[in-house]
């Protein structure tokens, strides 16, 4: 899941399969996302916001904010790997790397920025999704294809339908909708 601040530019560079592993490199043009994200063993997940990418292999939170003043990338759960140049710098949780425009040569490694209002709405949103979407799996027999299981979850009720299984029905409608 990716979640976008006002006036921010993601383009979708390369979503393909290579021995059926998924390959996912996103590139943040302009302005802030916070991406959670769980890729399978042999997916390749990234994105690149100004002059480095970030590569998580495995479930990590993390926020890019790429502007015109320099980039900076904060890892909220998990880890990831940032990739400027040829160097390759591992990032934990509370850690975070900057790079400023007007300094560009190193980039700076410290800690986590302060949690803002967009973190928070992300938090939340990132909260309910999951556990909405953990709930509708026990109804749905699809181990590849989560998405939207959440929205289900939120928008309607499951129910027993005899020769079919769990059957979906948005709240307020009756059997024959």
């Amino acid at each position: 899941m990716m979640f976008l601040g006002a006036n921010t530019v993601v383009e979708f560079y390369d979503l393909s399969l290579r021995d059926g592993d998924r390959i996912t490199r996103l590139v943040l043009r302009q302005g802030t996302s916070t991406v959670y994200v769980n890729p399978s063993n042999g997916d390749y997940f990234s994105v690149t916001g100004g002059d480095f990418t970030v590569e998580a292999a495995g479930r990590a939170t993390f926020r890019l904010d790429n502007f015109d003043d320099g980039s900076a990338v904060n890892i909220e759960k998990g880890h990831a790997n940032v990739l400027r140049g040829k160097k390759s710098t591992p990032l934990d949780k509370g850690q975070s790397l900057a790079v400023h425009a007007a300094d560009s040569a190193e980039p700076v490694i410290g800690r986590a920025a302060d949690t803002d209002d967009f973190d928070r709405w992300v938090s939340g949103r990132i909260d309910s999704v999951v556990t909405a979407t953990n709930y509708s799996s026990q109804y749905v027999n699809s181990p590849n294809y989560s998405a939207g299981f959440g929205d289900l979850y939120t928008y309607g009720s499951w129910f027993p339908m005899g020769g079919y299984g769990y059957c979906w029905r948005p709240f307020g409608m009756s059997f024959g909708w």
